[in-house]
């Protein structure tokens, strides 16, 4: 992944529904740089009406230089988050097209999920 000093960041946030608030509270935290034109966030909540869901968040994930993997057992129990939008990541990641940044949002037993495993060590 190759950036310039001036380059907008785009992120994409992957996280299970039940855990919107999380979300929400860290992008407020992230809202400075945001402000300062430096990071671009997208979520799932972007998706307007209309749009085929599946298609909007390919092409954010697609394209994002950083995916914060927003972790809890509702993640882990999301095929949407665990078999697709993880999985893509850390594609893209093995390809150095972007970075991956596993995030815990809550106490889960992750241990044994290789995929995860080895982007957190």
């Amino acid at each position: 992944m190759s950036l310039q000093n001036n380059d907008l960041v785009e992120i994409f946030y992957s996280y299970a529904s039940q855990d919107d608030e999380f979300q929400q509270q860290l992008e407020k935290h992230l809202g400075n740089l945001k402000r300062q034109g430096k990071i671009a966030g997208w979520c799932k909540r972007n998706i307007n009406a209309g749009q085929v869901v599946e298609d909007e968040i390919s092409s954010y994930l697609n394209r994002a230089h950083i995916i914060l993997l927003l972790i809890s057992s509702d993640f882990i129990a999301s095929d949407e988050c665990w078999n697709k939008e993880m999985e893509r990541a850390l594609e893209r990641q093995k390809t150095e097209k972007t970075l991956v940044i596993p995030i815990l949002l809550r106490p889960t037993d992750y241990d044994g999920t290789r995929k995860l495993d080895r982007s957190i060590r």
